[in-house]
């Protein structure tokens, strides 16, 4: 399975899963509770089955930032 959840996304279906599923869990409620454990998984796994079907990929979207890096000197004191 590739990854087609971006770090940012991931982070907040983690997050709203969490809270669907605790809300569920409280209210009894097995729909909350369906949805907050699969947006849960997908947060976890990354990979989410709907993205996959219409061809979405919010994980190429990632930005990472690879810049030269420059070695940086510090002149010793005299």
């Amino acid at each position: 399975m590739r990854e087609n959840v971006g770090t940012w996304d991931a982070f907040l279906r983690s997050s709203m899963g969490a809270m669907l599923l605790g809300l569920g869990i409280v209210n009894k409620s097995k729909s909350l509770i369906c949805v907050g454990a699969m947006e849960l998984a997908t947060g976890i796994t990354r990979w989410c089955p709907v993205f996959e079907l219409f061809g979405i990929n919010t994980a190429e979207e990632d930005f990472y930032f690879e810049e030269d890096e420059e070695e940086i000197s510090i002149p010793s004191p005299s």
